[in-house]
């Protein structure tokens, strides 16, 4: 480190010499603050913030997905149309187990 015998400046002669220095330390007092808030919000309410994160992003995923398969129709595409025709042809009864069998698990993960 060059100090003020070897022609250097100071560091705090260095940083005061900066014109934007208060402008600086301003964004960075208002970021803290900022963060204080969040951090207090947080605190108080963290399910409420979890969830609405979860659910922005969902609506971001639902239209990057609309955004992206907009050309695409499914009509077209001769998988869905196999898919379609699969789906048709089980029974009901397969349809209901599987929908039960998907409530059970759901309900065992969360209890």
């Amino acid at each position: 480190m060059i100090g003020p015998a070897e022609g250097g400046q100071r560091p705090d002669a260095a940083a005061n010499s900066n014109p934007l220095a208060p402008a600086i330390q301003t964004t960075a007092s208002a970021a803290a603050a900022i963060m204080t808030t969040y951090a207090e919000s947080l605190a108080k309410h963290p399910v409420l913030i979890r969830n609405t994160l979860m659910v922005r992003a969902f609506a971001v995923a639902v239209w990057l997905l609309n955004h992206e398969f907009e050309t695409i129709k499914a009509a077209n595409v001769t998988i869905a149309k196999k898919l379609a025709n699969r789906f048709r042809s089980l029974p009901p009864r397969a349809i209901l187990a599987a929908l039960f069998f998907t409530a059970c698990n759901y309900w065992s993960v969360t209890n």
